[in-house]
């Protein structure tokens, strides 16, 4: 039997018939009234729905978990699909396809109750902005997880591929005329004291990326601490820039040592030989110029590599949030102003609404 056509009637048929015994048929009947009230949208049909889920609750044809749940669905902000477990990375990531395909079907009900049958477009706008950070959030958490996993992995790699580079330069060192006997040796005159300071870089760039990625694991939810990030993803830069300069700087001074110590003394210098000539310049230096500036530009390039496959997924999708946060903040502000200018309604005091109705 059809419902009449105005939709108070039709609530009020609906009870009769539930009262009578067609409580299975509940369902169907709800979706009814949504038909009927999306031909009549009005912002006072969320108050109708929430005063009959209270009735029917009372009438117990569903429980208060089920009432609060229709009306959230259909008519409140905040997603039924993404609560409880699911707001944890440990249990919603690993299904974050089913849930997303679970609110983005919400928000299709959400369609029909806020912005269809009330009218509300801006608590339905509200609802789709939710659900895109939802998405971004959910990604972020996945790129968070993955991220330590990463830079361990890049650190293996780097480590191994630093180590055969340097066992190889080292073996041919050990066949020139020069003749090293140790690694020690070796690293005084291919790097001298810029060691320490590539060194103390270097650490400084790993502590300063794991301080970088906490600080991104503790602000996925809620960019608040936006002054903190951003310093710290200027810091990785700057200590990606002062190890190139390290090796600049130290190319500078070997090629100067070296040709001081070849040069030094222009009577001699034209005296000697081409071949004393160069091996003063091996011996003056010119060695630690060129080595300063292979561990310099390839140390640089390894850095931001480093920074890119390790936290360029997450700085970019933070960036995206806290950029559609402040959108988000000036749309809100732009609201209220509206509803300001807009009169208010009479509010009827003898309203029963559901629990959750209040955003």
């Amino acid at each position: 039997m059809a419902l009449p056509g105005n939709l108070d009637r039709a609530i009020g048929e609906v009870e009769q018939r539930l009262a009578s015994g067609c409580e299975y048929q509940f369902d169907s009947y709800f979706q009814q009234l949504l038909s009927l009230a999306e031909q009549n949208p009005d912002s006072e049909n969320k108050i109708r729905f929430s005063d009959h889920l209270v009735r029917v609750n009372e009438m117990g044809v569903i429980s208060q978990r089920q009432a609060r749940e229709y009306y959230n669905r259909y008519f409140n902000v905040k997603f039924v699909s993404l609560s409880g477990d699911y707001n944890t990375c440990a249990q919603a990531c690993p299904v974050q396809g089913e849930v997303m395909s679970n609110m983005r079907n919400e928000l299709r009900d959400k369609q029909v109750g806020l912005l269809k049958a009330s009218d509300d477009k801006a608590a339905y706008y509200r609802a789709d902005h939710l659900l895109k950070e939802a998405d971004l959030a959910q990604q972020t958490r996945q790129a968070a997880d993955k991220m330590d996993g990463g830079l361990r992995q890049f650190c293996y790699g780097t480590g191994v591929g630093i180590s055969l580079t340097g066992l190889a330069l080292y073996g041919q060192d050990r066949l020139s005329p020069s003749g090293i006997d140790s690694v020690g040796n070796w690293l005084q005159i291919n790097l001298g004291h810029s060691i320490w300071l590539f060194a103390a870089v270097a650490v400084l760039f790993i502590f300063t990326l794991i301080k970088l990625s906490a600080q991104l694991r503790s602000n996925l939810d809620e960019p608040d601490d936006t002054s903190r990030i951003s310093a710290l993803d200027q810091m990785l830069d700057v200590w990606t820039q002062v190890f190139i300069g390290i090796g600049v700087v130290w190319t500078a001074v070997g090629m100067r040592a070296a040709l001081q110590y070849a040069l030094g003394e222009p009577d001699t210098a034209l005296a000697d030989s081409a071949d004393n000539v160069l091996r003063k310049l091996v011996d003056g230096g010119i060695l630690l110029a060129l080595t300063t500036t292979i561990v310099g530009a390839v140390g640089g390039y390894l850095m931001r590599v480093c920074k890119t496959i390790t936290l360029g997924a997450s700085l970019q999708q933070y960036y995206d949030q806290l950029e559609r946060r402040d959108i988000a903040e000036l749309v809100a502000a732009t609201q209220r102003i509206e509803q300001q200018l807009q009169p208010s309604p009479p509010v009827n005091q003898n309203i029963t609404r559901m629990p959750g109705a209040q955003l």
